[in-house]
């Protein structure tokens, strides 16, 4: 991964994140139509990052998943965080569940909460493993959150998955030792509304 690629992508974000603030902030948008204004100044946007940035992605999304391999495989924590702005930029393919759950595991980064989230949205049961065991991990960069975020985020992936595996992991969190853990854990149970033949 080149550092100017990493940089692409990040100003990216930020650009379009002060895009949002500015446009919605500002009282000038709203007489030449805030919508139009935000659509065309994201799409210069874009078109700025796609002349930097090496790939373009709405043509080749699976370059995400390349991302997260390389990432897991050579244990890059500046690939991971490029992966995980891409892919909430512009989508996490399917075939980007594999890296997503091995990586969820992993400790030399800090993408856990978004990688939970975005497996959240894949819903798929591979992942049930992975967002439970990384519940149950206590991990550095996070000891100052005593809401347990990630833990929370977790839950909330095993609910979406829900199958019958994910519900007894969800059961299991449930008797955490740590409070936070065991209530979102049973937030989540309390979600729960599967009618017998929705059972797998």
């Amino acid at each position: 991964m080149k550092q100017e690629h990493f940089d692409a992508a990040l100003a990216y974000c930020v650009r379009k994140h002060d895009i949002d603030r500015v446009v919605n902030g500002h009282r000038l948008f709203s007489r030449i139509g805030r919508n139009s204004a935000l659509r065309l100044l994201k799409w210069l946007a874009l078109q700025k990052f796609l002349r930097e940035y090496p790939v373009d992605l709405r043509k080749n999304p699976d370059h995400i998943c390349d991302l997260l391999n390389s990432a897991l495989k050579n244990r890059d924590a500046k690939e991971a965080e490029l992966a995980n702005l891409l892919g909430w930029e512009f989508g996490f393919p399917r075939g980007c569940l594999a890296p997503l759950n091995a990586l969820l595991t992993e400790d030399w980064h800090e993408n856990h909460e978004d990688f939970a989230v975005a497996l959240m949205e894949l819903r798929d049961p591979s992942s049930i493993d992975p967002l439970y065991q990384v519940a149950l991990m206590d991990l550095d960069y996070l000891a100052y959150d005593e809401a347990c975020a990630l833990a929370a985020k977790c839950c909330w992936a095993l609910g979406a998955i829900n199958t019958d595996a994910a519900i007894g992991k969800l059961r299991a969190l449930a008797e955490s030792e740590n409070p936070a853990k065991a209530a979102a854990a049973k937030r989540q149970l309390r979600h729960q509304q599967r009618p017998a033949d929705q059972a797998r």
